[in-house]
């Protein structure tokens, strides 16, 4: 993983986001049911992630995320779905993910929490 900053939280369709966003550069595996895709998250948060590619899947799709934040981190699979895509030519295409799974939503605020606590993990 590699940190870049932190973002705290943001107002969302008029709201507080929930889990606080950080922004960092982690390698993810995105599994749906007719394929994956390798590339890299920019921001994460125990709420979901939001990954740049060219080509964002449709919003509503189910998958799962596997990602680590770091090598000593734990592996997480996490259930998910596609919560809104970017295509804009004009635009950086890419799409936000919404995770699913409380179990595991838990166990990466958990993890989140510890690189807050020491900076100079997982770098």
């Amino acid at each position: 993983m590699t940190r870049t900053s932190k973002a705290g939280a943001a107002a969302v369709n008029g709201g507080a986001r929930r889990f606080r966003r950080r922004t960092l550069r982690v390698r993810v595996r995105l599994v749906w049911a007719d394929g994956s895709l390798e590339s890299w998250a920019t921001t994460l948060g125990a709420g979901g992630m939001y990954v740049p590619t060219e080509a964002p899947l449709a919003t509503g799709t189910d998958l799962v995320a596997h990602f680590s934040l770091n090598d000593s981190g734990a592996d997480h699979a996490i259930q998910s779905q596609v919560a809104w895509s970017v295509r804009d030519p004009k635009g950086t295409p890419g799409m936000g993910l919404t995770f699913h799974d409380q179990v595991a939503r838990a166990r990466l605020a958990r993890e989140l929490g510890r690189l807050d606590d020491d900076p100079d993990e997982g770098n």
